[in-house]
């Protein structure tokens, strides 16, 4: 961890996260975020396990691959 960068990027990630939640959460729709990679992509999925309005699914190849978020049916 130089200089203390996992822990600022997973801070930056968690509030990206966040406020694609809030946006979801408004407007009904979904939110795809950047390409990621598979450690990052997790902190994703974990962030937002027990989140009962939000939904994450990865989708894409190598290193397009990304997640969306989207409302719950």
């Amino acid at each position: 961890d130089a200089g203390g960068y996992r822990r600022r990027r997973r801070n930056s990630l968690r509030s990206k996260v966040m406020e694609a939640v809030k946006k979801v959460s408004e407007s009904g729709g979904s939110i795809t975020l950047d390409p990621m990679n598979s450690a990052e992509r997790r902190m994703v999925h974990v962030l937002l396990e027990g989140n009962k309005d939000i939904a994450s699914l990865s989708k894409g190849d190598g290193a397009k691959r990304h997640v969306i978020l989207a409302k719950k049916s």
